[in-house]
């Protein structure tokens, strides 16, 4: 369990819990982000 005593509304923290979770399956580890242009750098580094 996690208290944060400033929030006063659960529901709130349980919409940030909703999108953290939506998020997981599109951040990855393994490879840079396109919008940083780096990819193709590091492709043709490797």
């Amino acid at each position: 369990m996690i208290t944060i005593p400033s929030l006063a509304e659960g529901a709130l923290y349980d919409t940030f819990e909703a999108a953290r979770e939506a998020l997981r399956p599109h951040l990855s580890l393994s490879k840079l982000a396109a919008r940083y242009g780096l990819a193709k750098a590091a492709d043709a580094a490797a």
